[in-house]
This record gives C-alpha cells, structure tokens and sequence, in this order.
C-alpha cells in the first residue's frame, strides 16, 4: 500500500514580521533620542572675551536664563537701547553682554485680521532695529511670532543675552 502523501510543515514567518518591524521601531527611537540628548551647548572657558565673531574659537561662555521681555507701541531705539542696560544693570548682567537670541511677537485683531499681518508688523519692528543698530542684533537667532492677545500697534520683543569667550589657545 502507498503512503499517503503528507505536506512538509512550513514555518509561518508572518507573526515574525510584525517583531521585525517593533524592532525596527525601537531601532529608531533609541537613534532619535540619542540625538536629542545631544544638544550641543554653549561653552567656553570664560578666561579671554574677545570681540570678532568672524574668529573661529569664537563662542558664548554663559546664557543667562531669564531674557528681557518688553512691550513696544511704537519704534524707539533710544527706548530700546535703554530697557536693555536697564535690564543688564538689574539684573547683574555685563554691559557688554551680546543679544544671541531675539522673538517679536506682534500683535493682532482676532475678528478684523489675520496672524500674518501680526508676522508681518514683527518683521517690521526687527528691520527697523536692524537698520536702526545693526551690531545690535547682529549675533542674534531670530523669531517672529504673533499673538490676539495684543493689541494690533503693539510688539513684545524678548531678548536672550551671552557673555562671549575665546576657546581654545591664543
């Protein structure tokens, strides 16, 4: 008598893949945090400032954590200049402290306008100070921003400052 054919018992690998595809994700957070976690810092050694951000060695030896937020109605640079060493002196900070990131938040009617317009006076109040001063906020990061809780003439402008070093040898 013949045996009966009987099918060889082949792996089912589909359960496999969807682990394929787990490992293949925490593959990828563990890359994406070890990214994040690395966030380069400003440093320095703080022993000699110099003065020329066109030098290599040039960077910042301290952020100072609270940053300066005023509210402008109009454009002033003898007002500005003044709230900032106003700011610096209160709160301990060297006058020759550089300005490494500045946010414009302008101001907007929610019922009467958009936030671009408000975007749109922002950009005007830092190309006014641009033009005004430009070492002023030459070093600085900017943002503009826009906010319905203001009114449509006014602008908050929040200046982050630094202290400046020379790294590496003279």
């Amino acid at each position: 008598m013949r045996t009966p054919y009987v099918d060889p018992v082949e792996e089912d690998l589909t359960g496999q893949a969807g682990w394929m595809y787990t490992d293949l994700m925490l593959a990828l957070m563990v890359v994406f945090l070890a990214t994040i976690s690395f966030v380069p810092q400003f440093m320095g050694s703080g022993s000699s400032a110099i003065t020329d951000p066109k030098d290599p060695n040039y960077s910042y030896s301290k952020v100072f954590e609270e940053s300066m937020n005023t509210l402008y109605e109009s454009f002033s640079l003898s007002h500005i200049q003044s709230d900032i060493s106003r700011f610096k002196s209160s709160h301990g900070l060297p006058q020759d402290a550089d300005i490494v990131y500045a946010q414009y938040v302008g101001g907007y009617g929610s019922g009467s306008e958009n936030p671009s317009a408000a975007i749109a006076r922002a950009l005007a109040f830092s190309e006014k100070l641009d033009a005004a001063d430009h070492e002023m906020v030459a070093n600085a990061a900017t943002t503009l921003s826009s906010s319905n809780v203001l009114q449509p003439n006014q602008v908050i402008v929040r200046f982050t400052f630094a202290t400046t070093s020379k790294l590496g040898n003279p």
